[in-house]
């Protein structure tokens, strides 16, 4: 997953897209192709999670030929979805077990969307 994924989970679960964007955006500058492929479907999640599923979906070819890169083969809509989801699902958790809003609304409120 790469220290620049993990720490753009981390920034996540938090509630700040911002910087869990500039890690991201890191990791697929400087990043292997599994790491980019990763850090692509994590951007994804977060870009969906701020409300931006537009922007989200644009990623969606640039996944799926990072994901070819990476595995050799090609990638499902499911499995991309699924993907997604689930870096979503782990902040939501995560939130929740740290008392947070699980959307982010009530943070988003207090400092103003990123």
């Amino acid at each position: 997953m790469g220290a620049e994924n993990r720490f753009a989970l981390m920034a996540l679960n938090q509630c700040n897209h911002g910087q869990a964007l500039m890690l991201v955006d890191q990791a697929i500058e400087r990043g292997n192709a599994e790491n980019v492929e990763r850090a692509l479907m994590l951007k994804a999640a977060i870009l969906r999670d701020r409300g931006d599923t537009a922007a989200a979906e644009a990623l969606y070819p640039a996944i799926d030929a990072a994901w070819e890169a990476a595995k050799e083969k090609s990638l499902s809509a499911s499995r991309r979805e699924r993907d997604i989801q689930m870096f979503i699902d782990i902040a939501q958790a995560e939130r929740h077990a740290l008392g947070l809003d699980a959307t982010c609304e009530a943070s988003a409120a207090d400092q103003g969307r990123d």
